[in-house]
């Protein structure tokens, strides 16, 4: 199909008299022979009319992306990016550039196929060299002054292709990290939820923290470093989290052996969009990332013990403020204060042995479809621990009762996850109620002893709701 692209460009760059070059990324990940549907083209001249022409002639879509840098795509089985020639050559162009690696071009005339680029690359910088050795390395020290955002790009770049980044790069990091406060939160959020898609993210994250990137625009992670011997875990708070990121992610890429009968469930649970840029499985890892980011502000120390009462309850509301900051999704932030809120509750429902049928129901109830991610998220956690505590008895006791949820979440689901056996207006009809907040307790009722196998008919509904109402709204609140 790319011989066709290039075919296509290189028909319309010569039927219209026009100077085009594909640069960048596409050519990157062309050399790389990574697979890409994205085609960045740098016009020499009047790029928007270049590009609506293109659009007309490809039958493609026209979308304005930057106007006043005068970037526009072309949307259809692949986008092409067209951008204009900055400066007066495409070698004054690619000067402009951030990393070697994505500071080549090649005439898109001179292109027939594939093996035409590296013949006729122009690549003033060494990107081919710095390709061949894994190397991320900036064009110029300017680089990040004129954008900081290529600070965390590069650890992007990193995570994605499993490069190096140079050591005089790093050191700029280190040296300008704090520029990056004066970037876009959106453009901040898309880079971090990139390198949280990654599947070894907590490798990078780390590495991030540790040049000192990610407090800059996340300053409460500071919070993680303090008294490290108030945690359990021997590299403080802080290495806890990473440690259970580690772990969450060593749980997906080993789900056929944990759950085997239900790997493709969860696999469909963990794939599902939460936005553009991020699956539920990246959302899973920010919150395991942050669980414990209300223990600072709750720790109480006593002689014999350390507390951390409440600290779930403050660790999601700190937490929602950091991504509002980002300006992530609401259901993003419903789901991470969801699963951080409730975080503990495995554990709750493990240390019993065999949770009942009620326990089950109400926490599948309360994490309203994040079940599984709470679930995942406390084994993570509790895998965290293997070579500092607690005991691996007690990890391997935790671990049971999760796949024993589990399964029953998959092979009961009447009774985890009952449908309702009547609905609010038979309700209201049959009781001569009027809609409030009194249907919804009584609704929540009737589940509950449907999950609890009290219930089976419509009939049976009825009278258990017949019950209730003749004792008192307070036999709801002892039952909610």
């Amino acid at each position: 199909m790319l011989s066709k692209v290039f075919r296509e460009i290189k028909q319309f760059s010569r039927r219209n008299g026009i100077s085009l070059f594909f640069a960048g990324g596409f050519l990157r990940d062309i050399l790389l022979d990574r697979s890409t549907q994205d085609i960045d083209v740098v016009v020499s001249g009047e790029t928007r009319k270049v590009a609506w022409k293109f659009a007309r002639h490809i039958k493609g879509s026209f979308v304005c992306l930057d106007e006043e840098n005068e970037i526009y795509r072309i949307a259809g089985k692949y986008n092409f990016d067209f951008s204009r020639l900055k400066g007066k050559s495409i070698e004054e162009d690619l000067s402009k550039r951030d990393f070697t690696i994505n500071a080549m071009a090649v005439r898109a005339d001179q292109v027939r196929r594939r093996t035409d680029i590296r013949e006729n690359i122009i690549d003033p910088h060494k990107g081919l060299k710095d390709l061949k050795n894994r190397k991320i390395r900036t064009v110029a020290d300017s680089a990040f002054r004129n954008d900081p955002l290529r600070m965390l790009r590069a650890w992007r770049l990193s995570a994605t292709l499993n490069f190096q980044i140079s050591r005089g790069t790093a050191l700029l990091i280190r040296k300008q990290a704090g520029l990056l406060k004066h970037v876009a939160p959106e453009r901040v959020r898309d880079e971090l939820l990139m390198v949280l898609g990654t599947v070894n993210s907590s490798f990078y994250i780390a590495g991030m923290e540790r040049i000192g990137l990610l407090h800059t625009w996340i300053p409460e992670m500071k919070l993680m470093y303090a008294c490290p011997e108030n945690y359990f875990h021997k590299d403080g708070l802080w290495g806890h989290s990473i440690q259970s990121l580690s772990a969450l992610e060593d749980i997906f890429k080993h789900l056929e052996n944990l759950f085997p009968r239900w790997k493709r469930k969860i696999e469909g649970y963990l794939s599902e969009s939460m936005g553009p840029l991020s699956e539920r499985s990246t959302i899973l890892k920010f919150a395991t990332l942050f669980h414990d980011l209300g223990k600072p502000s709750t720790v109480v120390r006593t002689k014999e013990e350390v507390h951390f009462f409440g600290h779930e309850k403050r660790g999601s509301e700190i937490v929602k403020g950091i991504m509002q900051r980002l300006r992530m999704s609401n259901q993003e932030i419903a789901m991470v204060k969801r699963l951080i809120w409730h975080h503990m509750r495995p554990g709750n429902l493990a240390s019993g042995g065999h949770p009942s049928r009620k326990a089950l129901f109400r926490f599948f109830r309360d994490l309203e479809g994040e079940g599984i991610g709470a679930l995942l998220l406390s084994l993570a956690d509790r895998h965290s621990y293997r070579n500092v505590g607690p005991h691996p008895k007690e990890i391997r006791t935790h671990e049971k009762v999760i796949k024993q949820v589990i399964n029953r979440y998959y092979q009961e689901p009447s009774r985890v996850r009952p449908r309702p056996i009547l609905n609010g207006h038979q309700i209201m009809d049959r009781f001569r109620l009027s809609s409030g907040p009194l249907i919804g307790k009584l609704l929540s009722s009737l589940l509950e002893a449907q999950a609890e196998g009290k219930v089976k008919t419509e009939e049976d509904g009825y009278r258990l709701l017949e019950g209730y109402l003749a004792e008192g709204i307070d036999s709801l609140r002892t039952n909610s």
